[in-house]
């Protein structure tokens, strides 16, 4: 599942930019969350310039 529209317990959620599982710590603190740990800092550090 791409996005956290509703997931179910036990439902693994994709990163957006890799594809890679989001952990479900990072889901439990973001429920909002799309990319992972890495790929947002990535994102981040781009706005930043």
């Amino acid at each position: 599942m791409m996005g956290t529209d509703k997931v179910a317990p036990g439902e693994e959620v994709y990163c957006r930019h890799c594809g890679e599982p989001i952990p479900p710590a990072r889901l439990k603190a973001m429920p909002q969350a799309v990319l992972c740990v890495d790929c947002q800092n990535e994102a981040e550090q781009k706005q930043k310039g």
